[in-house]
């Protein structure tokens, strides 16, 4: 997943939300107190420290690629965030599997 560091204002990425969205704003985030701070982080982390920045998109268009008909806008952990093209290309190389797949059953025939 993308960090926080690499997105921009602007990007097109796929998020916790299906679809493919527009980041919009980047808030970042950090410890206010010890109660904030995960016990497996309490070792490495104080407070202070900066942890995931909070992302918020707009819809571009759905997981079908239809877009919205009215604006959309959302909000995640930036671990959830990654770049749409990621995305894209993994899906296509599962879509060159199921076509593989399926040349390969109707050749057994």
């Amino acid at each position: 997943m993308a960090q926080s560091t690499e997105l921009k204002i602007g990007d097109l990425i796929t998020a916790y939300d299906a679809g493919i969205w527009r980041v919009i704003e980047i808030k970042k985030r950090f410890f206010e107190t010890e109660a904030d701070i995960p016990s497996l982080l309490k070792d490495t982390k104080k407070v202070g420290d900066e942890y995931n920045s909070l992302v918020f998109y707009e819809k571009v268009c759905d997981a079908k690629g239809n877009q919205p008909h009215k604006r959309i806008i959302k909000q995640c952990d930036s671990s959830y965030c990654r770049p749409a093209e990621e995305y894209i290309k993994e899906q296509e190389e599962i879509l060159n599997k199921f076509k593989n797949i399926i040349k390969n059953e109707r050749n057994k025939k």
